[in-house]
């Protein structure tokens, strides 16, 4: 999969631009759900000295009928408060592709899919991650997850 294919956005930045502190810094992007968990590693590594970069996807969640980035006004106020800039993935329509309409055939079928897995490997730690180091040069990403993942050449 290719990210060109899925018509994935950056959307300007919640407040305040990425600009490295150095070229060669401990670069690293959090993907933040506006929850507790990515909250605190974000914390954590902007704390422990690594240049954090807070990042939300915005996938097709209804929120009063309308598309939203779910929690991203969270994420985005932690980002403010600790002083890491933010920026919204727009992942729409490969979400929609990839998670949603797998799931509503599973489903109708009579089997109980589990999206957060899909997700977790189409999106989060392979799209949304190519997307990252290709846009920011970050070869490094954290979530609020209890798991590391190594990715090889």
């Amino acid at each position: 999969m290719t990210v060109s294919k899925w018509n994935i956005k950056l959307l300007p930045p919640s407040f305040s631009p990425w600009m490295p502190e150095k070229v060669h810094s401990r670069q690293i992007a959090v993907l933040m759900s506006g929850g507790v968990d990515s909250s605190v590693a974000a914390h954590l590594l902007a704390k422990n000295g690594w240049d954090v970069l807070g990042v939300t996807m915005k996938i097709p969640v209804p929120c009063n009928g309308i598309a939203s980035s779910c929690c991203g006004a969270d994420a985005a106020f932690v980002c403010n408060q600790i002083n890491v800039p933010h920026y919204f993935v727009d992942v729409t329509e490969a979400f929609e592709q990839l998670i949603i309409e797998p799931f509503r055939q599973s489903y109708a079928k009579g089997k109980t899919p589990n999206p957060c897995v899909d997700c977790n490997t189409l999106l989060k730690f392979s799209l949304v991650w190519d997307f990252l180091q290709a846009t920011f040069g970050i070869s490094y990403l954290a979530t609020g997850h209890y798991a590391k993942v190594s990715k090889t050449a």
